[in-house]
């Protein structure tokens, strides 16, 4: 799971604005445990206006295999 797949800013005077790591201001997802989760991210453009967006994720719980 990468938290910036799908992700993308814009911005009316900058255009696209790329997005690193550094964007991801909280992050608790556990890919190992079943739950609902969010990622909270942070843009700033070049005059310095900032843009917080928290998006909820959901993982689901991991299904076994049967042995017919």
């Amino acid at each position: 799971f990468n938290p910036l797949d799908g992700v993308t800013a814009f911005d009316d005077e900058d255009g696209a604005i790329a997005l690193t790591e550094a964007n991801i201001i909280a992050n608790d997802v556990n890919m190992d445990k079943a739950g609902t989760y969010s990622i909270t991210y942070k843009v700033t453009d070049s005059q310095g206006a900032t843009a917080v967006k928290i998006i909820t994720v959901v993982v689901n719980p991991k299904i076994e295999e049967l042995n017919h």
